[in-house]
């Protein structure tokens, strides 16, 4: 998973304020290491702790009404195939954007997904074995997370900035445009 800090970047350059994560035990010390950090990118982060899926789906109704932004942690013990998807319905009817860790949440209606580029972690790994076979230092780490953007809900909820960026280049793919920082 990416560090929290790519998530809180993305949230503050589209002005998200309060943000609610859905997580469960398995990501506790995450939710309280990112919730310390937001507050330096001026984000409160409402937590969503829950036990279990359907308690998942019923922690994100109680909280919906409090966030502008609702960010979904990889936690197996609360999100499920059907958890989220159940999620993310009740996100699109409130108009909330989703803030995910996966491409594959973009096609039910998130509107960022942050993931490991594996072409990029790939080469990396490979990079680091030649270093160490050949005895020399290794090579400077490479960002190996990329940032996908769902246009059509950006779209929708009419929040999609210039498509100018600094520093970095987007292809895309399909309805989906992917940029590399």
């Amino acid at each position: 998973m990416a560090p929290a800090e790519m998530y809180l970047s993305a949230m503050k350059k589209l002005d998200r304020k309060n943000v609610g994560v859905v997580y469960g035990n398995q990501f506790a010390a995450y939710e309280r290491k990112s919730a310390t950090i937001a507050k330096t990118y001026g984000i409160n982060l409402v937590s969503c702790e829950a036990s279990s899926p359907s308690d998942a789906i019923n922690r994100f109704s109680m909280c919906a009404n409090n966030i502008d932004t609702l960010w979904i942690l990889p936690d197996s013990t609360v999100l499920t195939s059907v958890s989220a998807e159940h999620i993310l319905k009740l996100a699109q009817a409130d108009r909330i954007p989703v803030f995910a860790f996966s491409s594959i949440y973009l096609r039910n209606g998130a509107a960022i997904a942050i993931e490991v580029d594996k072409n990029i972690m790939s080469k990396e790994i490979g990079e680091r074995i030649f270093s160490y076979l050949q005895n020399s230092e290794p090579l400077s780490r490479k960002n190996i997370y990329r940032v996908l953007y769902n246009n059509v809900i950006l779209d929708q909820l009419q929040l999609r900035k210039s498509r100018r960026s600094e520093g970095s280049s987007t292809s895309k793919v399909g309805r989906y445009a992917i940029k590399y920082q």
